[in-house]
């Protein structure tokens, strides 16, 4: 299961700088560097035990590689929940700086690799492309 997220300021947690809408799970999202907010995904602890936990050596993206093992290569079944469940401040070791971005865009390149998703040099340039609609606000 996984929901939706907002990313909130550090200081003040009511102002909201990025608002992460989850969508029905399809394995194909992938194909587009798409995946659950990772605060908002859970899973059966038998899945822990049968397909592993976090492969740090990935670093940042543990997180990416984690959910595409699971729900990519393993096709374990998940379910969208629309509703606000986590408030996240920003921030990360990912996205300090524009080369600390680019190093977990690699390190999702990886992930990608290693999990079977086709094309992984253009999805992982797209992955950090689809998250710019989150900025967006009326």
């Amino acid at each position: 299961m996984y929901a939706d997220l907002e990313y909130v300021d550090t200081d003040d947690t009511n102002k909201i700088i990025r608002v992460w809408k989850g969508k029905p799970y399809k394995r194909s999202l992938f194909y587009y560097g798409w995946m659950p907010a990772h605060p908002t995904f859970y899973f059966k602890k038998e899945f822990f035990k049968k397909f592993g936990g976090y492969e740090s050596h990935f670093y940042s993206a543990a997180d990416y590689e984690f959910m595409s093992r699971y729900l990519y290569t393993n096709r374990i079944s998940s379910y969208y929940l629309p509703k606000l469940i986590v408030k996240m401040r920003i921030g990360g070791q990912s996205n300090e700086t524009l080369k600390a971005r680019f190093r977990a865009n690699r390190r999702d390149y990886l992930a990608m690799k290693k999990n079977g998703i086709p094309i992984p040099f253009i999805v992982s340039i797209l992955k950090p492309l689809s998250k710019l609609h989150q900025y967006y606000r009326k």
